[in-house]
Protein backbone atom coordinates (compact mmCIF):
# COMPACT_ATOMS: atom_id res chain seq x y z
CA UNK A 1 0.00 0.00 0.00
CA UNK A 2 0.86 3.25 -0.99
CA UNK A 3 1.45 6.49 1.66
CA UNK A 4 1.81 9.65 0.96
CA UNK A 5 1.87 12.81 3.61
CA UNK A 6 1.24 15.98 2.18
CA UNK A 7 3.32 18.52 3.62
CA UNK A 8 2.31 21.71 5.16
CA UNK A 9 3.31 24.66 2.84
CA UNK A 10 6.48 26.57 4.76
CA UNK A 11 5.16 29.44 6.55
CA UNK A 12 1.89 27.20 7.70
CA UNK A 13 1.30 25.40 10.85
CA UNK A 14 -1.68 23.65 9.47
CA UNK A 15 -4.13 23.79 6.72
CA UNK A 16 -7.68 25.57 8.07
CA UNK A 17 -10.96 27.18 6.77
CA UNK A 18 -8.38 30.59 6.32
CA UNK A 19 -5.71 28.42 5.15
CA UNK A 20 -6.82 25.54 2.88
CA UNK A 21 -5.58 23.32 1.18
CA UNK A 22 -5.18 24.38 -2.84
CA UNK A 23 -4.54 22.08 -5.97
CA UNK A 24 -1.82 23.09 -5.80
CA UNK A 25 -0.64 21.70 -3.20
CA UNK A 26 -1.60 17.99 -4.47
CA UNK A 27 0.95 18.93 -7.66
CA UNK A 28 3.89 16.44 -6.03
CA UNK A 29 1.26 13.67 -5.37
CA UNK A 30 0.43 13.56 -8.71
CA UNK A 31 3.83 12.85 -9.79
CA UNK A 32 4.37 10.29 -7.39
CA UNK A 33 1.28 8.55 -8.50
CA UNK A 34 2.32 8.64 -11.68
CA UNK A 35 5.89 6.93 -10.86
CA UNK A 36 3.92 4.57 -8.56
CA UNK A 37 1.81 4.11 -11.54
CA UNK A 38 4.13 3.15 -14.14
CA UNK A 39 6.03 0.87 -11.69
CA UNK A 40 2.21 -1.13 -11.11
CA UNK A 41 2.05 -1.41 -14.69
CA UNK A 42 5.44 -2.09 -15.83
CA UNK A 43 7.30 -3.54 -12.97
CA UNK A 44 11.05 -3.14 -12.13
CA UNK A 45 12.32 -1.85 -9.61
CA UNK A 46 10.23 -0.24 -6.49
CA UNK A 47 10.37 3.95 -7.13
CA UNK A 48 9.96 3.93 -2.57
CA UNK A 49 10.89 2.46 0.16
CA UNK A 50 9.50 -0.20 2.57
CA UNK A 51 8.55 1.55 5.44
CA UNK A 52 10.12 -1.15 7.63
CA UNK A 53 13.43 -0.78 6.32
CA UNK A 54 12.89 3.52 5.93
CA UNK A 55 12.47 3.04 10.20
CA UNK A 56 16.07 0.98 10.07
CA UNK A 57 17.89 3.32 7.96
CA UNK A 58 16.49 6.46 9.52
CA UNK A 59 17.67 4.74 12.74
CA UNK A 60 21.18 3.68 12.21
CA UNK A 61 21.24 7.44 10.55
CA UNK A 62 20.17 8.70 13.50
CA UNK A 63 22.95 6.44 15.35
CA UNK A 64 25.85 7.97 13.57
CA UNK A 65 24.67 11.59 13.38
CA UNK A 66 24.68 11.30 17.13
CA UNK A 67 28.22 9.79 17.02
CA UNK A 68 29.69 12.44 14.18
CA UNK A 69 27.93 15.75 16.15
CA UNK A 70 29.40 14.22 19.53
CA UNK A 71 31.86 16.95 20.96
CA UNK A 72 32.58 14.96 24.08
CA UNK A 73 33.14 11.91 22.77
CA UNK A 74 30.86 9.86 24.77
CA UNK A 75 29.04 8.69 22.10
CA UNK A 76 30.49 5.46 20.83
CA UNK A 77 30.80 4.68 17.22
CA UNK A 78 27.83 2.91 15.85
CA UNK A 79 27.98 -0.86 15.15
CA UNK A 80 25.28 -3.47 13.81
CA UNK A 81 24.70 -5.71 16.23
CA UNK A 82 23.10 -9.42 15.94
CA UNK A 83 19.35 -8.69 15.60
CA UNK A 84 20.07 -5.64 13.04
CA UNK A 85 17.96 -6.35 9.55
CA UNK A 86 20.09 -6.59 6.30
CA UNK A 87 18.85 -3.52 5.86
CA UNK A 88 20.03 -2.41 8.98
CA UNK A 89 23.63 -3.74 8.35
CA UNK A 90 24.03 -2.04 5.17
CA UNK A 91 23.39 0.84 6.41
CA UNK A 92 25.55 0.78 9.23
CA UNK A 93 28.53 -0.25 6.54
CA UNK A 94 27.55 2.79 4.83
CA UNK A 95 28.22 4.77 7.80
CA UNK A 96 24.61 5.84 7.93
CA UNK A 97 23.56 7.86 5.01
CA UNK A 98 20.71 9.60 4.56
CA UNK A 99 18.22 6.95 3.32
CA UNK A 100 16.13 8.99 0.52
CA UNK A 101 15.34 12.69 -0.31
CA UNK A 102 11.65 11.52 -0.74
CA UNK A 103 10.27 11.93 2.88
CA UNK A 104 6.51 11.79 2.06
CA UNK A 105 6.16 8.99 0.46
CA UNK A 106 6.60 4.95 1.54
CA UNK A 107 5.14 1.80 1.32
CA UNK A 108 3.80 -0.64 3.81
CA UNK A 109 3.60 -4.45 2.87
CA UNK A 110 0.43 -6.36 3.53
CA UNK A 111 2.47 -8.86 6.05
CA UNK A 112 3.19 -5.64 7.77
CA UNK A 113 -0.32 -4.31 7.89
CA UNK A 114 -1.60 -8.17 8.94
CA UNK A 115 0.79 -7.63 11.78
CA UNK A 116 -0.65 -4.21 12.28
CA UNK A 117 -4.54 -5.86 12.05
CA UNK A 118 -4.84 -3.86 9.29
CA UNK A 119 -4.61 -0.22 10.58
CA UNK A 120 -4.20 1.79 7.79
CA UNK A 121 -3.29 4.59 9.86
CA UNK A 122 0.44 4.88 9.38
CA UNK A 123 3.25 7.16 10.81
CA UNK A 124 5.52 8.03 8.37
CA UNK A 125 8.58 5.96 9.09
CA UNK A 126 10.70 8.91 7.39
CA UNK A 127 10.51 11.05 11.02
CA UNK A 128 11.14 10.20 14.50
CA UNK A 129 8.88 10.03 16.70
CA UNK A 130 10.68 12.75 19.16
CA UNK A 131 10.09 15.10 15.97
CA UNK A 132 5.88 14.34 16.38
CA UNK A 133 6.12 15.47 19.61
CA UNK A 134 6.53 19.29 20.46
CA UNK A 135 8.99 20.49 23.12
CA UNK A 136 7.49 21.58 26.88
CA UNK A 137 8.20 25.16 26.24
CA UNK A 138 6.20 24.90 22.72
CA UNK A 139 3.08 23.23 25.29
CA UNK A 140 3.24 25.93 27.74
CA UNK A 141 3.67 28.76 25.47
CA UNK A 142 0.71 27.81 23.62
CA UNK A 143 -1.11 27.44 26.15
CA UNK A 144 -0.35 30.61 27.87
CA UNK A 145 -1.35 31.78 24.25
CA UNK A 146 -4.88 30.52 24.49
CA UNK A 147 -5.32 31.47 28.40
CA UNK A 148 -4.54 35.11 27.00
CA UNK A 149 -6.70 34.89 23.84
CA UNK A 150 -10.08 33.06 26.05
CA UNK A 151 -9.70 36.32 29.05
CA UNK A 152 -9.90 38.81 26.01
CA UNK A 153 -13.06 36.92 24.70
CA UNK A 154 -14.28 36.85 28.65
CA UNK A 155 -13.58 40.85 28.95
CA UNK A 156 -15.51 41.69 25.70
CA UNK A 157 -18.37 39.33 26.69
CA UNK A 158 -18.29 40.84 30.22
CA UNK A 159 -18.68 44.13 29.13
CA UNK A 160 -21.31 43.47 26.95
CA UNK A 161 -23.58 42.21 29.55
CA UNK A 162 -22.68 44.29 31.93
CA UNK A 163 -23.57 47.72 29.63
CA UNK A 164 -21.47 49.34 31.94
CA UNK A 165 -22.94 48.39 35.06
CA UNK A 166 -20.15 47.37 36.76
CA UNK A 167 -20.41 46.18 40.09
Amino acid sequence: MLYYELPIPEGLKKFSKGNPIGDEHFDELRQVWQIWNQHRQHGGERPFGLAADLREQWRVHRLWEAYRNDKTGKVPRPEASAGDSEMAIKAHQAEGPIPTDQVNVWVETYTDLCKKAFDLSASNPHHSPEQDLPKPWELTASLLEQIRELNSIMEELHHSLSNGEEE
